[in-house]
């Protein structure tokens, strides 16, 4: 039986007394939704995945510091709840203005004609967006339920929420479900199936960390010696430069420096629809963090969620990482250009990051969806999530897979893989 058939639904009720009025859902007659407040504590107990349990993207301190900030999106966050059951999921939500030439880089388009008409004719526009995902981290890490749904369920209920959101005031020209669920997923064939199109979008590159691997070492062995040789050659290039963890204060007495290495990586990028402030990386700095100091320096202090690499006294670069449950995820970073070629400086963030990642027993790198065949060269997989999108008009919505190669086609790329077996 379909979620959605009830065929009366039970009056609407307050979720919480005080924290926000539910409302009927469109078309799932006994399910309510509701605006979460500004948090004060978490509102799920049984999250989805053990691996992230206590979801750091859904924790009461997150979610607070995004509603309160714009980063070229605003963030709210919504309950769903069926009345008679209590079954509930909460999800992110995130409303941006996309623009072809604002968002997207003109390299990464495909192949077009030399008029280039369709992308030309995008141009003057801005698309009001909501994204029921999050934007600033790849995965499934957005949405939490305290049940379990089937995959028919959980459609209706994702496009039963998109299209309740779009009666909402202020208008919203398309929603995108981003990273909730697989490409290969009953749940995303099935909103396909109501007129979702799958936007062309790069895998998530993942490294699975073995229960085996108790330090960097572990991970050497594991790997064909043509990969520890470039290892160590990544390694002997780094001489001349120092690493070390930036602690909260000095982490945010840098944060303009950050924000300016950032935006230098940044600015190559295919695609950006995020635009970070200094704030963003001195809130990074408070967060949980892999990089540790040595045991003779401030051996007692928090382990740091920013790397900084230096030049004698001058910072160059810096990589942010974020403990979520077991899983590492590798957060923004910044870097000089003339240093990842004249010290690799690239490829040892990369290491760092998985090396922390081991030492702090998490079994996961999300290493986020940039740099394909780097990242499979140390071993990461590619993940498809889906990216879904549906315009609220219905003859436009049948124009956005005409539309689409013009902005983005993901590029082609080989895989690697750097191990002597299965680690």
């Amino acid at each position: 039986m379909s979620i959605c058939s009830i065929d009366q639904p039970p009056p609407v009720q307050l979720l919480d007394e005080g924290d926000g009025v539910a409302r009927p859902l469109t078309g799932c007659a006994g399910w309510v939704w509701r605006w979460l407040p500004v948090p004060h504590q978490s509102v799920l107990s049984q999250p989805m995945r053990q691996e992230t349990t206590g979801n750091f993207w859904l924790q009461p301190t997150t979610r607070a510091f995004l509603q309160e900030n714009d980063f070229g999106f605003t963030t709210r966050y919504v309950e769903v709840m069926h009345n008679g059951s209590g079954r509930r999921l909460v999800a992110t939500l995130q409303s941006f203005d996309f623009s072809a030439p604002g968002n997207v880089s003109d390299a990464a388009k495909g192949t077009t004609s030399r008029a280039d008409v369709r992308r030309r004719l995008l141009v003057p526009f801005k698309f009001p967006v909501l994204a029921i995902g999050q934007l600033l981290n790849s995965g499934p890490y957005a949405m939490e339920s305290d049940a379990q749904f089937s995959p028919e369920e959980s459609a209706e209920l994702l496009a039963s929420l998109a299209a309740t959101l779009q009666e909402e005031p202020g208008k919203t020209y398309a929603v995108i479900i981003k990273d909730l669920f697989v490409t290969n997923n009953a749940t995303t064939q099935r909103l396909l199936d109501g007129g979702y199109y799958a936007l062309p979008v790069d895998p998530v590159m993942e490294l699975a960390i073995p229960a085996a691997w108790k330090s960097i070492d572990d991970y050497l062995v594991d790997l064909s010696s043509k990969y520890r040789v470039r290892y160590r050659r990544a390694r002997a290039k780094f001489t001349g430069l120092s690493c070390r963890p930036l602690l909260t204060d000095e982490a945010r007495q840098r944060s303009r420096e950050l924000h300016e290495l950032y935006q230098l990586t940044s600015e190559g990028a295919s695609y950006n629809g995020v635009q970070l402030s200094p704030a963003y990386f001195a809130w990074v700095a408070a967060q949980p963090g892999p990089f540790q100091l040595g045991e003779d320096t401030n051996a007692g202090a928090r382990p740091s969620s920013i790397m900084g690499y230096f030049d004698g006294e001058q910072l160059v670069g810096f990589a942010s990482a974020i403990v979520n449950g077991t899983v590492l995820h590798a957060h923004y970073l910044g870097l000089r250009s003339d240093y990842k070629y004249s010290h690799h400086l690239y490829h040892n963030v990369l290491y760092d990051l998985l090396a922390a990642g081991i030492r702090v027993g998490c079994t996961k790198v999300d290493y986020g969806r940039t740099a394909l065949e780097i990242k499979s060269s140390l071993g990461a997989i590619p993940v498809d999530y889906a990216c879904l999108v549906k315009a609220r008009n219905r003859l436009v919505n049948r124009l956005v897979p005409l539309f689409t190669p013009a902005v983005y086609t993901a590029p082609s790329w080989q895989q690697r893989n750097p191990f002597r077996s299965s680690p």
